[in-house]
């Protein structure tokens, strides 16, 4: 955000970042608390479709910012 307000010459600094309702890291939290404390893998393990889905996903997003979150957060 910084290297567009210097982009666009903006002489403000950069808001805070705070931990509002929607946060994705909140709602990952949420998440994980409203499902029992468990992983997504444990969440889809006796449903073949689920698990294909949760495999499918996993590829796409491993080694991304997204896998590093949820592994934070416990879902993986």
């Amino acid at each position: 955000m910084e290297a567009v307000y210097q982009l666009l010459e903006v002489d403000r600094g950069v808001p805070e970042v705070y931990a509002s309702e929607f946060d994705a890291r909140v709602l990952i939290d949420a998440y994980y608390q409203l499902n029992d404390r468990k992983s997504l893998p444990e969440l889809v393990n006796n449903n073949f479709l689920k698990r294909s889905v949760l495999k499918n996903a996993m590829k796409k997003i491993q080694g991304t910012f997204i896998e590093e979150l949820l592994r934070k957060h416990k879902l993986l």
